[in-house]
């Protein structure tokens, strides 16, 4: 799209004109460019016009500015034209783009990598141009306008991909040469065929008459003195590849700028190698038998790597340091100076085999590796940088030990399955320095022990682990285990998005938050399914730890509770968010515990701050939602929000035992409870010098089998209650049930009006006009 401008200069009118012509144009990527000609025009005779003109041209294309030169001659009749027009390119005509080093051919020769690097460029070239075009006025409808036909033929060359001569044609119609409609097609060698259409509108020259008069005649051809130059607008770039290639460069590890150095093992030679048959000296030409070889003669190293054949590769290896084993099963991809490279050979999905333990320590790979150990561990790893993909591990006494680990950790996509403990085991994650473990995508199976266990976390180490996608199958204790974060550890985990079935005790299990130890825990997006015990549990939150535990999104269904934590106690500090899960809870546990969500015993000096929110209960064979002993001097602020509780064989809303010199702030909001199997929300007991606070407000509860609210208060210290806009249908007792019997009063917020904001039966029918509930005041203690 294009605005240009015709302005005359000098001119003698109907016999010349020197004129500049200039034009702004943007393309349809929104890059500007454009033009300007200086131009003569003279009366030849009385049928033609002669005019040339010379100019210059720029052109952004977003990546590269282009100039061009151009010169131009031209006939004008009344009814037919001719123009010659010539382009060319200025300063440098092709410009790169972008280049992109590739590898291509990988082979191995020796001990080494060998590519050949193709060297690919995006080049932009502007082209010379010529080219002689020709119009003709076919027909002439008066004040309805004029069709005219054009033809020509152009050149492309300079620096265009190929030399090439091009036709064109179109047909244009002219309203009053002020306004004109283009349809047509070229072709040419460069750019191929293209169909063009266009509008152009003229305004402020000259207007051609409709009626043929002699005068008019030569007014009509001078008006064309006026019309702006007949050329190609803007400079042709063509888009260009250009491929250079060089062979034989050894692949360079980016990391330490030396060439990689593999040792290579085919376990078919294995025989011949053994009875002196085969020289093997671990080139591609002479591979070794075993990885234990090959492991033998490695050194420690960040440029070795072990790259082996389908076949029996032995047994028992130790990898130094640094030192890489890869095999052809997975498809493997190593980074070099040009980027990720394929490794001839691998893909095949056949995993060589070993007959014992992998033993492996600082910055070390084991990648397709099919392992079985008869009995003993299948990788022992000790250390950091350490990656373990791909491998399948069976008929282990543990899939993958981890004895001490920091730094940076990888497990990922492997298959682990008839282990006689743990399918993967971290005993002590205790490195000072920054921590990054990840266990993603891995497939247990028929584990005796825990699915995924870390043992300790502690000391100063800080310590970020992410357990992501996992799917774990008939484990015979936990799925998930950590156990003991303590110390000054701090701890960041995200446990997400894994898949539980069939856990013999918890699904996914956090024990033991202690000492000075700060943790973040996100249990989330998980599929946690028929576990024997507890679907998601922590317990023991204790000592001078700091806990903030997210548990949202989870699919739960359990023998026994759903969702539990447990022991907030001594001087520990827990934020914990309930909220978003699906979860069914009760069967043929050990217990009689068989809670939706449980929260037993806050204690101690311990703060607690507690939402649950947005849940989904669909069936308990015990309480939906519980929170059993909060006691001592513990702090805790409870919001119970927007739940829908049903079909649960207890209360659907549970606080039991709110004691000692606890402080509880408690707020239950907007929960949907239908069929429980006794009170739908109860508050029971509040004693001794308990300091409590209730909000109950916006619930729905639907035919319970005891009463919709009770709340039953003994303490000796002063209760504010807030109940409002609850609504109670169907219940077996009572609506609202509430007990006084402590010394301390039972206030309500406003007393007169309690039995009109909520609906359903009271007990007392008329608390108003009972003693032993008194007016509460807003903002005045105990009142909030």
């Amino acid at each position: 799209t294009s605005v240009g401008g015709f302005f005359p200069l000098f001119q003698t009118p109907g016999q010349n004109v020197t004129f500049i012509d200039g034009r702004v144009s943007v393309d349809n990527d929104g890059n500007f460019g454009g033009g300007l000609q200086a131009g003569y025009r003279s009366l030849l005779n009385d049928s033609t016009i002669w005019g040339a003109y010379a100019g210059f041209d720029v052109r952004d294309t977003g990546d590269n500015t282009f100039t061009q030169a151009d010169v131009g001659t031209e006939l004008l009749g009344e009814n037919w034209d001719l123009t010659l027009n010539a382009n060319l390119p200025l300063g440098n005509a092709r410009q790169v783009v972008s280049s992109n080093n590739q590898a291509v051919n990988p082979r191995f020769v020796q001990n080494q990598l060998i590519l050949d690097e193709q060297r690919v460029d995006q080049i932009q070239a502007a082209l010379t141009t010529v080219s002689l075009d020709s119009g003709l006025q076919l027909f002439d409808w008066g004040s309805e306008g004029e069709l005219w036909g054009r033809g020509g033929v152009y050149y492309l060359g300079g620096e265009a991909s190929q030399e090439s001569l091009g036709l064109r044609a179109s047909l244009d119609y002219r309203l009053k040469n002020n306004l004109r409609f283009g349809l047509g097609v070229q072709n040419d060698g460069v750019f191929g065929t293209n169909a063009i259409f266009s509008v152009n509108a003229f305004f402020g020259g000259p207007t051609r008459q409709s009626s043929y008069t002699e005068d008019n005649s030569s007014a009509n051809l001078w008006a064309r003195a006026g019309e702006p130059i007949a050329r190609t607008h803007t400079i042709l770039i063509e888009n260009q590849t250009d491929v250079v290639a060089q062979a034989g460069i050894a692949a360079i590890n980016p990391d330490t700028d030396r060439a990689f150095f593999f040792q290579h093992v085919d376990p078919a030679l294995r025989s011949a190698i053994d009875a002196g048959a085969v020289n093997a000296d671990g080139t591609f030409e002479a591979p070794l038998g075993t990885i234990a070889d090959a492991a033998n003669i490695a050194t420690a190293n960040a440029d070795n790597i072990i790259y082996v054949q389908e076949g029996n590769a032995g047994g028992d290896f130790t990898l130094p340091d640094g030192v890489q084993v890869r095999s052809v099963g997975p498809t493997q991809l190593l980074n070099t100076q040009f980027g990720v490279v394929t490794l001839p050979g691998s893909g095949s999905g056949n995993l060589p085999t070993l007959d014992g333990t992998a033993t492996i320590g600082n910055n070390t790979l084991v990648s397709g590796l099919a392992i079985d150990p008869g009995g003993v561990d299948g990788i022992v790893a000790t250390g950091s940088g350490i990656v373990i993909e791909e491998n399948a591990i069976t008929n282990a006494r543990r899939g993958i030990n981890l004895r001490e680990t920091g730094g940076a950790v990888t497990i990922a996509r492997n298959q682990i399955s008839d282990i006689a403990r743990d399918g993967i085991f971290f005993n002590d994650v205790n490195q000072t320095a920054n921590t990054t473990i990840t266990v993603a995508n891995n497939t247990l199976a028929d584990i005796t022990g825990d699915g995924i266990e870390f043992k300790e976390i502690e000391d100063s180490t800080t310590a970020n682990i992410t357990v992501a996608n996992n799917q774990i199958t008939n484990t015979q204790k936990d799925s998930i285990r950590f156990d003991d974060i303590q110390g000054n550890a701090v701890a960041t985990i995200d446990v997400s998005g894994n898949v539980i079935n069939d856990a013999g005790n918890d699904g996914i299990d956090f024990d033991f938050i202690q000492e000075s130890a700060n943790a973040t825990i996100t249990v989330s997006d998980n599929q946690v399914i028929n576990t024997f015990f507890e679907g998601i549990d922590f317990n023991d939150i204790e000592a001078d730890a700091v806990a903030t535990i997210t548990i949202a999104d989870n699919e739960v269904v359990s023998t026994e509770t759903a969702i539990a934590v447990s022991n907030i106690e001594d001087n520990a500090n827990a934020t914990v968010t309930v909220t978003g899960n699906t979860v069914t809870a009760g069967g043929t546990g050990n217990s009689t515990k068989r809670e939706g969500i449980f929260f037993d015993d806050i204690r101690g000096d311990a703060v607690a701050n507690i939402t649950i929110a947005e849940n989904n209960i669909l069936g308990a064979e015990s309480q939906g939602i519980e929170f059993d002993f909060i006691t001592d001097s513990a702090e805790a602020t409870i919001n119970v929000l927007n739940n829908q509780v049903s079909n649960v064989g207890a209360e659907g809303i549970f606080f039991d035992d709110i004691e000692q010199d606890a402080t509880a702030v408690i707020t239950v909001t907007g929960n949907t409870i239908t069929n429980a199997g006794n009170d739908g929300i109860e508050l029971d007991l509040i004693e001794n010098n308990a300091n409590v606070t209730a909000t109950v407000t916006d619930n729905t509860i639907t035919n319970p089998g005891g009463d919709g609210v009770r709340i039953d208060h003994t303490a000796a210290t002063d209760f504010c209650l807030d109940l409002n806009n609850n609504t109670v249908t169907t219940p077996s007792s009572d609506g609202f049930e509430f007990t006084s019997a402590g010394a301390g009063e039972f206030q309500v917020l406003n007393l007169d009006n309690v039995t009109t904001a909520n609906v359903g039966t009271f007990n007392p029918a008329d608390i108003a006009a009972n003693a032993a509930f008194v007016e509460g005041t807003e903002g005045v203690a105990p009142c909030p």
